[in-house]
């Protein structure tokens, strides 16, 4: 797992009065100071894509107020809070802004399965539609990996100093043998002997791997001489892969 990841903080710009007369008492041109922020409020973040500022329409104050603007840098809404000073406004992030780039993300998810399954897999947190991960509180971001054959997702839990403090499976790896064999092994006393289990749903064949979250269930037959004998239901307990058997009535 990888911590203490880059990040930049998103500094303080001032910018000359905007639609302000001398004396300070001129209507503030609310376009003009939202292509300010839009223009200057991602300055330090290099390939990030830069929407568009939205300050309210009712933001004319005296020296000395504020309000708050929203800048939408990667799809994420950035809050600055904007302050009237005599002949100028100046804007800055409402909290303290981090940010990590996506590809840090996806490089401490595949190290994370590397460490843990030995597995050498490639990790997608969105760097397609984003650079940066815009962080003022603690985050967590969903990513999921790739198996081959299935995906499985995960969480990563950034700090607000943009460092990765956990990552942490939301998906149980199912492997159909393994279900199978723990299905048997619960209900082979009430059923009255052993049985082939099929869950056509869930796994498309007898070497089939699926990814579910805890708590989720699914249906499977139990199926012996070549009947169907009961129905299944199976719960999935945890990250891990336990599951829990019942006979549907």
């Amino acid at each position: 797992m990888r911590g203490g990841a880059r990040f930049v903080v998103v500094g303080t710009l001032v910018i000359a009065a905007v639609g302000c007369g001398g004396d300070g008492g001129s209507t503030l041109d609310v376009e003009a100071l939202e292509a300010e922020i839009a223009a200057n409020g991602s300055a330090d973040l290099e390939g990030a894509v830069v929407g568009d500022a939205v300050c309210p329409d009712d933001a004319d104050i005296d020296v000395g107020g504020s309000f708050e603007c929203t800048l939408t840098i990667d799809g994420q809404d950035v809050p600055f809070t904007v302050t009237r000073k005599p002949k100028q406004y100046s804007f800055r992030p409402t909290k303290r802004v981090s940010t990590l780039p996506v590809t840090n993300l996806e490089a401490s998810a595949a190290a994370f399965v590397l460490q843990n399954e030995g597995l050498d897999v490639s990790a997608n947190c969105g760097s397609e539609q984003r650079t940066y991960l815009i962080v003022t509180a603690k985050t967590t971001a969903t990513c999921s990996v790739d198996y081959g054959g299935f995906t499985r997702a995960l969480e990563v839990v950034v700090a607000r100093d943009a460092k990765i403090r956990d990552i942490r499976w939301t998906e149980a790896k199912l492997d159909y043998g393994v279900v199978a064999d723990r299905v048997v092994q619960q209900l082979v006393g009430p059923l009255g002997g052993t049985f082939f289990l099929s869950c056509p749903a869930t796994f498309a064949d007898d070497t089939a791997t699926a990814a579910l979250t805890p708590g989720s269930t699914f249906s499977c037959v139990a199926v012996r001489n070549f009947a169907e004998i009961a129905t299944i239901e199976v719960t999935v307990d945890d990250v891990e892969g336990a599951v829990t058997a019942r006979v549907v009535p």
